[in-house]
């Protein structure tokens, strides 16, 4: 190889390598480039919400908003009230019911006004819109002394969600058999399609009606009311010294004191008759025990022979 040709071959080399490096550098420009961009979109889209060009991203964000939003909640609730005015507050609570548009779904009564102590006592089951559950909890508040309440939620977004796709599968499913039962002419095709259909459309009445299900829990709140009936409201203290704590305590216990006797009392007149009863036949039988008793000493020994 001649001096000619070595540096052709040298020229061809180097021309070849400026050509892929030029190609190199436009690849790490264009990289850069996109990623100044992505970093500029975040930005933005955190700032200003969207960016023109980016449509596929912020959907995504629309979505997750759109799923936040739609949440499928089911909410409980339990309480506990204290009531000196049994009576009235039943009436009263009836009315708030009605008031917040909810209904009685199950409902028991204990006790009654001439027990030994008068205390009654009540449970109820009751179904309140969800949006009005807060201002049902406010009103009963109202009419008697809370002194327990509890909230629950439970999130059944994606159940909710899994059960409308194999509604929607189902329904397809459904389609296409039904179809192939107008053009099946095989006997041994035309039962299996039936069979097929048959469970098919049982599944899809057990999903719709558990989706209905889903519907009434979440559009109705259930909250569980416990009424008791007491003399005196348990009321719970402030922050009290002790000699506070000591006088309050004191008074209590001479309530308690009063309560407990006037119980006595009530017990021992209304068993007036039980004790003229016992009372009669004991008399009896001391009379004549002391009289048996009295001969018995009146009688004088017998005389040894």
């Amino acid at each position: 190889m001649n001096r000619k040709h070595v540096i052709l071959l040298s020229a061809l080399i180097l021309s070849i390598s400026l050509v892929f490096i030029s190609c190199g550098a436009k690849n790490n420009a264009t990289r850069g480039d996109a990623m100044v961009t992505d970093d500029f979109y975040y930005s933005e889209s955190l700032k200003d919400g969207a960016l023109n060009g980016y449509e596929t991203i912020t959907e995504e964000f629309t979505t997750d908003k759109e799923f936040t939003d739609n949440r499928k909640v089911i909410k409980t609730a339990e309480m506990t009230v204290q009531t000196k005015t049994f009576d009235v507050f039943v009436e009263e609570l009836a009315k708030r019911i009605a008031e917040n548009g909810g209904y009685i779904q199950n409902s028991s009564l204990h006790g009654n006004a001439y027990s030994q102590n008068g205390n009654r006592s009540a449970n109820f089951t009751v179904r309140i819109p969800a949006e009005n559950l807060t201002q049902f909890k406010d009103g009963v508040t109202t009419l008697g002394n809370v002194t327990y309440y509890s909230e629950n939620e439970q999130d059944i977004t994606t159940s909710y969600i899994d059960t409308e796709s194999r509604i929607t599968a189902l329904e397809a499913e459904q389609a296409t058999l039904l179809e192939l039962l107008k053009k099946s002419d095989n006997l041994d095709s035309l039962l299996k399609v039936q069979q097929r259909l048959s469970e098919v459309n049982y599944q899809l009445e057990s999903f719709k009606s558990q989706l209905r299900s889903y519907d009434s829990r979440i559009s109705y709140s259930t909250i569980t009311i416990n009424v008791r009936e007491v003399e005196r409201v348990t009321i719970v203290p402030s922050k009290q010294t002790v000699f506070e704590r000591i006088g309050e305590d004191f008074v209590n216990n001479l309530k308690d004191i009063a309560t407990g006797a006037g119980n006595v009392f009530v017990w021992f007149v209304g068993s007036i008759p039980y004790l003229v009863l016992i009372a009669i036949p004991t008399v009896i039988v001391v009379v004549l025990v002391r009289r048996k008793i009295k001969k018995k000493k009146s009688t004088p020994p017998p005389t040894q022979e």
